[in-house]
């Protein structure tokens, strides 16, 4: 996933421009691939019925419009 970060108010990893995340990683390449597989692996899940994870997914993105 590419996006844009302003480094006056993101939150980043001090000395990096990597955000903030769960996963404790600090290197964005390495964010970028985990967030990949994370979407992958939910929308898998969602195409069984098993929805938990899209939905938190997408509910932080859906609340903002």
């Amino acid at each position: 996933m590419s996006y844009e970060i302003n480094t006056l108010t993101a939150v980043c990893y001090e000395g990096t421009t990597c955000l903030i995340n769960k996963f404790g990683i600090t290197n964005e390449k390495q964010l970028e691939k985990i967030e990949a597989d994370y979407l992958m692996i939910s929308t898998i899940q969602a195409a069984h019925g098993i929805t938990d994870n899209l939905i938190k997914i997408f509910s932080r993105y859906i609340y903002k419009i």
